[in-house]
């Protein structure tokens, strides 16, 4: 029998993501302005409220309650603003306000799993909130580069402002434009954007920080719509908690939500183009989830042209249909046709315009510009030496530590460089736990002849992402290529891997010790990865204050 919940019974976040968060994503450009700097106290105040009524919202409050904790949040953490600033305010007063709700729950007995659950999305959504507020849309990036008017970087944020005061992308060679050989709709999205936002606020013209509330979106929805793949596969309860929060803490998304490139918009469609085909799979083969998958992965690609490789899982399920239905179904033969009419316009346009235009191959990446090279490092050296790892050489190494923290390193400060290690070492465990629930689940499904279709399509998203990755590693040998951030859709099967375990383990009898000790390390890395980011600005002002 399914544990997974009922729309019915589930908080107003989960059964109605997109309109929840749009609401929030309104509150968050008016107010937060996507840095903490520019807040005043009213801004706080107003913010702080709306997650106050959000919260109470989750509890299924009156709306004479919900108007209470509005105005009593807000005034709280207005006049708090004032005496503390606005980095302590924001970070760790939101933070403890969500935890208090949880424990005022629990000691009266009334946090069920739907509550958990909301909470734990509440406390994920924080972190990156939080992270994208103190974070300036300089630091901590990957290939961004700065913003102007008349003089146009070359990377992610010139091509923005191209955009932005020409309208559309230029008429030329990409191979002479660095990162502008990207896809354009983040690009256009973030542009056009920033030429509404200041119309609206003439003076914040240039708060080019605002860019990373879309971007914080886009990464939570990811986490909402990961979750939604992985409740497909028949968690129980408990096995659902460990997971979400899993999802919810995990520093690529925290990251992400900072980061103004367009990985995770690409990482959304990605997710979403899998989370469509699977329910076109289960839910009687509809034309609905057919276009959404083939429309999300065409603008996947429209992104970022590796989303292509959600091609793999898709694939595999629409072959599974064909293979069930023995090529005879010919409605089925006119849903990929349509597939294809959708998708392939939306993801070819740009490499195809490219390359007809000025020759330039479908397949270019320029060469980043790095003095130093990794190609010293043997193979051995790159693949199996992690214990070794001299220079940050090894790639599964780096691919778990910038899954936790990007390409950085906190090694010069005392506390955030031991909490970072601590983090590193514990998610290393859980990861080896969910390897092997990985094994276990496919295992489990040939043995009981569940449904090996979908299991197979998200076991080959892993070896196809993996592989890419490697080859994509010694072709451009450098340390920013093997970042976790071109990887992030293996997520899907890691959690699913974890959750069959944790059941697994569960369901053991002889001892409970096991479950304990993946228990504390799940509890362990959420809470190190709260005060972690949470607290981060602190270094920040360390480092700034050298």
């Amino acid at each position: 029998m399914s544990n997974q919940l009922s729309l019915s019974k589930q908080s107003p976040l989960i059964k109605y993501p997109v309109a929840v968060i749009a609401a929030m994503f309104l509150v968050c450009v008016i107010f937060a302005k996507g840095d903490i700097t520019l807040m005043t106290p009213v801004d706080m105040g107003v913010v702080m409220g709306f997650l106050g009524l959000v919260l109470f919202w989750a509890l299924e409050s009156k709306a004479w309650q919900m108007a209470v904790s509005f105005a009593a949040s807000g005034l709280v953490f207005g006049l708090l603003s004032l005496a503390l600033g606005n980095y302590i305010t924001l970070t760790i007063g939101g933070g403890l306000l969500i935890v208090g709700i949880g424990v005022y729950l629990k000691i009266r007995g009334k946090l069920d799993h739907r509550l958990l659950i909301f909470l734990i999305l509440a406390m994920g959504f924080w972190l990156q909130f939080s992270y994208a507020q103190y974070t300036p849309c300089w630091l901590r990036q990957n290939d961004v580069g700065f913003f102007g008017k008349e003089v146009f970087d070359p990377h992610h944020a010139g091509y923005i402002s191209y955009i932005r005061y020409y309208g559309w992308i230029p008429h030329a060679d990409v191979r002479e434009m660095d990162q502008w050989y990207h896809p354009p709709l983040h690009h256009l999205i973030c542009a056009y954007f920033l030429r509404l936002y200041g119309t609206v606020f003439p003076s914040l013209d240039e708060n080019y920080d605002v860019l990373q509330m879309i971007t914080l979106f886009y990464s939570f929805l990811s986490v909402v719509f990961i979750r939604k793949i992985v409740l497909m596969f028949d968690l129980s309860e408990k096995a659902d908690t460990a997971v979400t929060a899993m999802v919810a803490f995990f520093p690529i998304f925290i990251v992400n939500a900072g980061e103004l490139n367009n990985d995770i918009l690409s990482v959304l469609f990605f997710v979403l183009s899998i989370y469509f085909i699977m329910r076109w799979y289960r839910e009687g083969r509809g034309w609905a989830n057919l276009v959404l998958s083939a429309l999300t992965i065409g603008l996947g690609m429209m992104t970022k042209l590796s989303v292509w490789l959600a091609a793999v899982p898709v694939g595999i399920i629409l072959l599974a249909v064909l293979v069930e239905t023995r090529g005879k179904c010919l409605r089925l033969w006119g849903q990929y046709v349509v597939f294809a009419l959708v998708s392939f316009p939306i993801g070819l346009w740009f490499p195809v315009r490219n390359y007809l235009g000025w020759g330039v191959p479908p397949s270019y990446i320029p060469v980043p510009i790095y003095t130093e090279s990794l190609e010293k490092y043997s193979v051995f050296q790159r693949i199996f030496d992690v214990i070794g790892n001299e220079g940050y050489c090894n790639i599964p190494y780096f691919a778990v530590w910038s899954s936790l923290f990007d390409d950085d390193d906190y090694r010069e400060h005392a506390f955030y460089g031991l909490l970072s290690f601590a983090v590193n070492y514990v998610f290393v465990i859980i990861v080896v736990i969910a390897v092997a629930g990985i094994v276990y689940w496919v295992v489990k499904t040939v043995k009981n002849k569940g449904n090996k279709w979908e299991m197979a399509a998200l076991v080959m998203l892993v070896i196809a992402e993996l592989t890419s990755y490697t080859i994509f590693c010694f072709k451009f040998p450098y340390i920013c290529t093997m970042n976790f951030r071109y990887i992030i859709p293996i997520t899907i099967t890691f959690l699913i891997g974890l959750g069959a375990i944790y059941d697994k383990i569960r369901a053991y009898d002889k001892s409970k010790l096991p479950l304990t000790l993946v228990n504390i390390c799940i509890v362990l890395f959420t809470v190190m990865t709260g005060v972690f980011y949470l607290s981060l600005w602190g270094y920040d002002l360390w480092y700034n204050s050298l």
